[in-house]
């Protein structure tokens, strides 16, 4: 009787076997992993809006590098829309804040410079205004600290290149920025670090 040789594989043909199962089973664990859950909006949410689960739906989605850029079922503890989210959109975090309490309001102004680029949605800027003193232009702190909600460039070809940019005040602060606003003082706004 005849015996048979069996030839073994060689070395390389091992190592690219090997490696091969390694990637396939890197992948299915990888395709396996739960992804996060992501806020969008149900309908369409205006400023002040204070996000419940019933005025969003939860989505599992892979985002990749903009992930944090985003509001996940953890943001969801009562906190308000600083800016106007429409249905089906994804609510970004930049949008939460702090709600209107019942002493705040919220005004848009049109500052008399065009904002600092530090001055976007969510940041806090202080107002100030110029008045007139004995022939001289002098400037007053109108309010310390007040939360940006909303920037508003105008469209079209008459627009102008000042925007209009909508404030979280108490209702006294708001009435101060009236006031200096109706006697047509120049208002500045101003970034807080």
């Amino acid at each position: 009787m005849a015996k048979r040789l069996r030839a073994r594989p060689s070395n390389t043909v091992i190592l690219v076997a090997g490696s091969f199962l390694v990637l396939v089973l890197v992948g299915i664990a990888g395709l396996n992993r739960p992804l996060p859950t992501y806020l969008i909006a149900s309908s369409n949410l205006g400023v002040g809006t204070v996000l419940g689960s019933e005025l969003v739906r939860l989505e599992s989605l892979d985002l990749g590098s903009i992930a944090e850029s985003y509001a996940t079922e953890a943001d969801l503890d009562g906190q308000a829309l600083l800016i106007p989210i429409s249905s089906g959109e994804l609510i970004p975090r930049r949008a939460l804040g702090e709600s209107l309490t019942n002493g705040q309001t919220s005004i848009r102004v049109v500052p008399d410079l065009k904002p600092a680029s530090q001055i976007t949605l969510g940041s806090r800027v202080s107002i100030w205004q110029v008045v007139e003193v004995e022939d001289e232009f002098e400037p007053q702190l109108l309010v310390a600290s007040s939360l940006v909600s909303d920037i508003l460039f105008g469209e079209g070809l008459f627009a102008g290149e000042l925007p209009e940019v909508e404030l979280i005040l108490s209702r006294i602060e708001a009435a101060m920025v009236l006031r200096a606003v109706t006697s047509a003082s120049a208002i500045y706004l101003l970034p807080l670090s």
